[in-house]
């Protein structure tokens, strides 16, 4: 039965064979190299883009970075405001209160925590 750890364990290989393959494509006769790097790199993005939202959803399959404080708060929020944005308009309340929620532990300041808090306190009420 396919479980988020599951499908986190096979997007992780994908995106080790995908990175193995971008060095290899430095060193073989495959032009041009940098379009075809940045091929491989488009993939790598969208299997990372599944993966933080498996961890929004199953905070204990985070990596260890993404729940460390961030130097970057700011982009951090931005980024959870998007993404609960974009899951919202679909109807996935859960979802987006999870990228609050996963922004929350990785700190941020007391304005930028209210905005995350006050943002899941909206979710939560049009949800009920």
């Amino acid at each position: 039965m396919a479980t988020l750890q599951s499908l986190n364990a096979l997007l992780d290989a994908a995106a080790k064979t995908l990175d193995a393959a971008a060095a290899e494509i430095r060193d073989v006769p495959l032009q041009p190299a940098s379009d075809n790097i940045h091929r491989v790199g488009t993939a790598l993005s969208l299997i990372h883009e599944i993966q933080y939202q498996i961890c929004a959803l199953a905070p204990d399959l985070t990596p260890r970075f993404l729940t460390e404080p961030t130097d970057k708060p700011i982009i951090a929020l931005a980024y959870a405001l998007r993404r609960a944005s974009e899951f919202e308009n679909v109807g996935e309340i859960e979802t987006a209160i999870a990228f609050f929620r996963l922004f929350l532990a990785q700190g941020g300041t007391t304005a930028e925590r209210e905005v995350a808090n006050n943002e899941i306190e909206k979710l939560l009420q049009r949800n009920a």
